[in-house]
């Protein structure tokens, strides 16, 4: 692999590509790019130790996106040569989502306005494996990383947005429903325990509709599924096991539905929550759902805006 200078301009690809799960969105970026990790034996490296929780945020940036996927994969020449002849493989890390595959990709972390850092997924190997410290800049921005940094202004409305066959987007509504694999994939809950206060909410009838048709699983940038079902019972699942953690029911009114009868799970092996805090944490998760379920709607993806909606209003 190619050695690069820490925080030196990267100029390893002009565009971004951007994968997920139904094709790919690309780009040239209007942000500078800093290089971060490109190591390469015998080049010398910064060593150190990095905050405890680092390489684990490190490990969920590279399992949330593939930048720039390349057909092969890139090896460590840092580690011993094989002793066996054959194929060099690609590393294998295993992430509470799924095995992940280091050497093929790249990752982007925002470390200002104007400015992202760029790295190859052997980062986490050579921090973990070999001492690496990366910048303390760039340990600042992992640490803080958002991960919905896709649907803002990084990524331009003019962004080539293709299916996995390679042809445009044609649709401007690209909700993953609530159905298929990822009802099969939901499971119950173990200990569902109601909340010493409801939360009161009271949804319109266009947030009610959404919340019928449901969100699937779409990929790691949208954490939570969710569904209300013809009993009007609402149910909400962690997306990465299809655990299920939040239930209530929906009692309708004229202009909508009130929440209410709110449990969340207990079981610790599951989910460690306080039921105290429950309210609030659910309104936020279940708020953020229905944003996610509008702005797929409208073709605002959590990798950008559909070229036929344009950028988000």
């Amino acid at each position: 692999m190619a050695h690069f200078a820490d925080l030196s301009v990267y100029t390893y690809h002009p565009e971004e590509i951007i994968g997920f799960p139904a094709g790919t969105t690309s780009y040239r970026p209007g942000y500078e790019r800093l290089n971060v990790g490109w190591l390469d034996a015998p080049h010398e490296f910064e060593t150190g130790t990095v905050p405890g929780e680092f390489a684990d945020a490190l490990l969920d940036i590279i399992a949330g996106r593939r930048i720039n996927q390349m057909r092969g994969f890139h090896v460590c020449t840092l580690c011993p040569a094989p002793v066996s002849p054959g194929r060099p493989r690609s590393l294998e890390v295993v992430h509470r989502s799924r095995t992940l595959y280091l050497g093929s990709s790249e990752i982007r972390v925002p470390s200002g306005p104007g400015t992202m850092f760029a790295a190859p997924t052997l980062i986490w190997h050579y921090v973990t494996v070999h001492g690496y410290r990366p910048p303390d800049a760039f340990v600042r921005a992992v640490r803080g990383y958002d991960p919905e940094w896709t649907s803002g202004p990084w990524v331009p409305a003019g962004a080539d947005r293709r299916d996995s066959r390679g042809d445009p987007l044609a649709s401007p509504n690209l909700r993953p429903l609530f159905a298929g694999k990822a009802a099969r994939k939901a499971t119950p809950a173990l200990d569902l325990r109601p909340v010493p206060v409801q939360p009161g909410i009271v949804l319109d009838n266009d947030a009610v509709g959404l919340l019928r048709d449901g969100l699937g699983w779409y990929d790691m940038e949208i954490r939570w599924m969710v569904h209300l079902d013809d009993s009007g019972v609402l149910r909400l699942w962690r997306s990465w096991k299809g655990q299920q953690v939040y239930e209530a029911r929906l009692v309708p009114g004229p202009d909508g539905a009130t929440l209410t009868g709110l449990t969340v799970e207990q079981d610790q092996s599951r989910y460690q929550g306080t039921l105290d805090r429950e309210p609030d944490l659910f309104e936020r998760v279940l708020r953020s759902c229905l944003d996610h379920l509008r702005r797929l709607r409208a073709g605002h993806t959590p990798y950008g805006p559909s070229p036929l909606t344009g950028p988000p209003g």
